[in-house]
């Protein structure tokens, strides 16, 4: 069977390796818990020294998307606030359609209607969740930004939120960013 990866290349590490390509088997083949060494230990990073996070790939190469997030504005309570997600690949070749990222707002912060804007892919509100679908790119990063208004009782607090991702079933790592 083709095992659908990339040329034998310098992708960073001690020796070059193969990047699985999209349609790889694998991508994501092996769970999480049986993705361990000789002696049983957990393998958290490929050969490379690249994270291995959820599902393993197979092979010395882990390819995986990750999550930024930052903020900025008006921290105050009743001020404005601009959230900025980045969704890309980290040491990946491979593009990751059907992609979803959640970022779901606590009660202290409200979106700002109509501020919602990515540069790839489809972002949705409803209520205090915003839901950015898409094709997550080995080239290039896609962008969500939005702003949140913080609720003016909010006192001084650190009002930290998170956006989560996956894709195939696969988690994401997280982005979080914290108004305080």
């Amino acid at each position: 069977a083709n095992p659908r990866v990339g040329p034998l290349q310098d992708h960073g590490g001690p020796t070059w390796t193969h990047a699985p390509t999209s349609g790889s088997l694998a991508l994501g083949a092996i769970p999480s818990a049986a993705c361990t060494d000789f002696d049983g230990n957990p393998v958290t990073l490929d050969q490379r020294g690249a994270p291995r996070t959820g599902y393993c790939d197979i092979g010395a190469y882990e390819s995986f998307f990750q999550i930024a997030k930052s903020v900025s504005g008006n921290t105050q309570p009743g001020g404005t606030v601009k959230f900025a997600l980045a969704i890309g690949t980290s040491g990946g070749q491979v593009d990751l359609p059907g992609a979803v990222v959640t970022d779901t707002l606590l009660a202290q912060l409200t979106y700002v209607l109509g501020s919602a804007v990515a540069s790839a892919g489809q972002v949705t509100v409803t209520g205090n969740s915003l839901v950015w679908s898409g094709t997550v790119s080995s080239a290039l990063t896609s962008t969500v930004q939005f702003d949140a208004q913080i609720a003016p009782q909010a006192g001084i607090v650190t009002i930290t939120n998170t956006a989560r991702g996956t894709w195939a079933g696969l988690h994401a790592n997280e982005g979080v960013a914290a108004v305080s």
